[in-house]
């Protein structure tokens, strides 16, 4: 008897261990704050992230002067997602910006929404699910942020009628939120999809990242996926980018800084790699994450004009 209840024991204390390591993981990886965006400049995760160029400030800036509409909608599960809409032409293209992880729209996006704005396009700029004034606490890396990016594609369409053209950008995990988005069922309307440095999976930038910062590999493996199915209700493998574009009919470009220390460029090529048709790619010499429109902007800026003249033609 003595054994029965010392090995009950130990396997709730056992179990308990667990679950608190879990729940450490899923704090660390999935859950939002919503406290990361006082520093404008500062990318998550690490000081060696940051970017300081007066031109981002200014232009984050510019956005966040500009008059704008903003708009409240609900995803599939109920979760409020917010976005701010911006009208510059009444015939225009609109353009659905999404933000990386534990960011803010207006800091990532603030590159292309100028790039955007210069165009002539009007801009939809998103607050990612658990960042800025959308709601819910859990990030899932793209895999409930794409059923988002399709609530907010049905939402344009229903708005600006069928015939509206548009295009959906993202960096980083936004980058991951439309490829991702790329094998639902968007409106017609969705004419191109603009990716610039997306990771190939959920579990492959976790891992990265682990990685980086000296985490076991077996206790990542052990601990990840648990995770974010017990504490985030999610599961990280039910969708990735490389098996979300593979039958996509819609026209991608691929931006990728060739020395990205948070993401690699790799994971851009293994995803342009599983586009059949309808891709290219773009790479930029400079060692930033999303940094290309501050030190290649020239080269960026051009990209994007190329691709969505011969898109929107």
């Amino acid at each position: 008897m003595t054994g029965i209840v010392s090995g009950t024991a130990f396997f709730i204390i056992a179990v308990g261990v667990y679950l608190c390591a879990a729940y450490f993981v899923y704090l660390r990886a999935f859950r939002s704050k919503k406290d990361y965006s006082d520093n404008e400049l500062a990318l998550p995760g690490s000081s060696v992230l940051k970017v300081t160029d007066e031109r981002m400030l200014k232009l984050i800036n510019d956005i966040d002067e500009i008059p704008h509409e903003e708009i409240e909608i609900f995803s599939f599960d109920g979760t409020k997602l917010f976005g701010r809409y911006y009208h510059f032409s009444d015939d225009a293209p609109l353009d659905i910006q999404f933000h990386g992880y534990k960011s803010r729209a207006s800091r990532d996006c603030c590159g292309i929404f100028r790039i955007s704005r210069d165009m002539g396009h009007n801009v939809l700029l998103v607050d990612q699910r658990a960042h800025g004034k959308s709601g819910g606490v859990t990030i899932t890396f793209g895999i409930k942020e794409r059923f988002d990016c399709l609530e907010w594609a049905k939402y344009a369409s229903e708005r600006f009628g069928k015939d509206k053209k548009i295009l959906l950008f993202g960096l980083s995990m936004g980058a991951a939120t439309v490829l991702m988005a790329s094998s639902l069922a968007l409106p017609e309307g969705v004419v191109g999809i603009i990716s610039d440095s997306a990771y190939t999976s959920p579990r492959d930038i976790l891992f990265k990242v682990g990685k980086q910062l000296h985490y076991p590999k077996k206790i990542m493996g052990i601990f990840i996926a648990a995770s974010a199915f017990i504490f985030g209700g999610f599961d990280i493998d039910s969708a990735d980018c490389i098996e979300s574009v593979k039958n996509t009919k819609l026209p991608v470009l691929f931006l990728h800084g060739q020395d990205d220390f948070f993401v690699p460029c790799r994971m851009s090529r293994k995803v342009f790699a599983a586009c059949k048709d309808n891709k290219s790619i773009v790479t930029f010499s400079n060692g930033g994450h999303c940094a290309a429109y501050i030190f290649n902007t020239e080269k960026y800026v051009n990209a994007i004009n190329d691709f969505c003249k011969r898109t929107l033609k």
